[in-house]
């Protein structure tokens, strides 16, 4: 369409650093030019295609950088798009400023740098790189005094009371003696004269009445996904399956060797795009895993060896997480495991996190336990699956405390 005014975008992804911008009226795709100066000199490798956060789908840029595209050139609000809390990143600043930060990094970078145009990226020097983390610190502070002064983005996560009261969750109040200690370790708690784990002591509490209780989190769930999905995820019929490789996850723990595996994966694998275009072949593979119910233990045997790869992309690659796996299907009804896994395929990156710490169950009763320790609060991520389990899931959970009565010093 000659002459269009591109009022009518919508950005193909928010979590690419050089953000691409696809017209609705005349479906060019475009960047705005307030990026293009950092996008030249840093990130020349992103800007000639941009990636489709729904399905992964990769666009090609037709017009390359326009003006007033982007919605503060445009004279718009911004639109909120906080990452995930990850190691070395959990603090709102972060997680909201993550694209500022990166750019004003790189910007003062530029200015504290004698070598003229040098690449922190592509210059792994220890003076560079020295440089570049003095840059990083530097950029910190600067994006704290602006969101204080002049925040552009509003942090709107619920607060912890106001999770537990719009999601109607159960709280379970323990009062336990905590043991001091001056080393850098998790917090223990004395049960019977015996220090253990705030986990162990709300598993200990459980036993008291009757529960025995698995180690949950995240690991065992990724497990039971690999071996009983990859046969779907990595079917061959699949037109976007695609040979990848990356590193090899027991060569790097062992001893950080890199090692790269190979492996099929479709290139929508994790997104809800992918969900909806295999929807069908999806139901039709959990059909099949319900009609053979009886089968599930023989075929998590079976499956254990043919998934290895898939598992290892998944960093459930473990005995540990297989055995944890398993105890998991000898414990939850066959309904409960299908529903976990039609919850994880969905969106599998933003399901995936955020599982509770503990199982606990007892005859053909089970509940999900997340534990926190006197001073600890839940996390974004596991605010987001009690969300999910609330509105989707609807599996039995309570938010255990266990609150500091006295301390002690042994």
């Amino acid at each position: 369409m000659k002459n269009c005014s591109h009022k009518n975008l919508t950005c193909l992804n928010p979590y690419e650093l050089i953000r691409k911008y696809q017209c609705l009226d005349c479906e060019e795709v475009m960047m705005c030019d307030c990026d293009k100066k950092i996008g030249l000199k840093y990130l020349s490798h992103q800007l000639s295609e941009g990636t489709e956060l729904k399905n992964q789908k990769r666009i090609p840029v037709s017009l390359g950088f326009q003006k007033n595209i982007c919605r503060e050139c445009r004279g718009l609000k911004p639109e909120v798009y906080p990452k995930a809390e990850m190691y070395g990143a959990t603090s709102k600043i972060k997680r909201y400023y993550w694209r500022e930060l990166h750019f004003k990094q790189l910007e003062i970078f530029e200015r504290l740098s004698s070598r003229g145009t040098v690449d922190p990226i592509l210059d792994t020097s220890e003076e560079v790189q020295e440089l570049y983390k003095k840059a990083k610190n530097k950029a910190l502070k600067e994006i704290k005094k602006l969101h204080k002064e002049n925040p552009k983005y509003e942090y709107n996560e619920l607060t912890e009371p106001e999770v537990i009261e719009k999601y109607n969750i159960d709280v379970l109040n323990f009062k336990g003696t905590y043991i001091k200690s001056s080393k850098h370790e998790k917090s223990k708690v004395q049960y019977k004269d015996e220090p253990v784990t705030v986990e162990d002591y709300v598993r200990l509490k459980f036993r008291e009445d009757g529960y025995d209780s698995l180690f949950l989190e995240s690991r065992p769930l990724h497990a039971l996904f690999g071996v009983f999905m990859w046969i779907l995820i990595q079917d061959p019929v699949d037109p976007k399956n695609r040979m990848v490789g990356f590193g090899d996850r027991n060569a790097f723990e062992k001893n950080g060797e890199k090692v790269l595996i190979h492996t099929f994966l479709p290139e929508d694998f994790g997104t809800s795009g992918y969900y909806e275009r295999r929807k069908n072949a999806i139901n039709k593979h959990i059909s099949e895993l319900e009609q053979e119910q009886s089968d599930l233990d023989w075929l998590f045997r079976y499956w254990s060896q043919h998934s290895y790869n898939f598992r290892q992309y998944l960093w459930a690659h473990k005995e540990t997480d297989l055995i944890r796996a398993k105890e998991l299907l000898n414990v939850l009804p066959t309904s409960t495991i299908l529903k976990i896994l039609r919850y994880l395929v969905s969106d599998y990156w933003g399901n995936y996190v955020g599982w509770p710490d503990l199982l606990a169950f007892k005859d053909n009763d089970f509940i999900f336990l997340e534990v926190k320790s006197t001073g600890d609060s839940l996390s974004d991520v596991q605010k987001n699956w009690i969300k999910n389990n609330y509105e989707h899931l609807k599996f039995p959970f309570q938010l255990v405390k266990v609150h500091k009565h006295k301390e002690i010093e042994i």
